[in-house]
């Protein structure tokens, strides 16, 4: 098949491509330092709770401490999200009510649709 007006810029488009320099990556340069993005000595953090752990003491806790508590669940899983720095994620890892302190993040799952056919003779 073939459709007209398109080859040039597909062809434009890929010599672009070839002479734009590319960056090295800091894995690609020996002693290279990568700095995350955000730099700032705090940053949101997700923490579980034990079963048995008081939910409204914790987040009273950090909040007394001067934490802002962004979000608290508890239907599920016990635990809550706080702005936390490097010494309030120490201090809560070591607590035996603490099970997970993780950054905060989004995460998305890719499915792939690998159904497959099959035919009977």
């Amino acid at each position: 098949m073939r459709i007209p007006g398109r080859l040039p810029l597909i062809v434009a488009l890929g010599l672009v491509g070839a002479v734009l320099p590319v960056a090295p990556t800091a894995a690609a340069m020996p002693g290279a330092v990568v700095v995350p993005s955000n730099t700032s000595p705090t940053k949101d953090y997700v923490v579980i709770l034990t079963e048995n752990a008081s939910v409204a003491s914790k987040v009273n806790k950090e909040e007394s401490l001067g934490n802002d508590v962004n979000d608290v669940f508890s239907s599920k899983v016990k635990g809550f999200v706080a702005e936390l720095d490097a010494s309030d994620v120490r201090r809560l890892k070591k607590d035996p009510q603490v099970l997970v302190v993780e950054p905060d993040a989004t995460f998305s799952v890719g499915v792939t649709d690998e159904s497959t056919t099959s035919t009977t003779t």
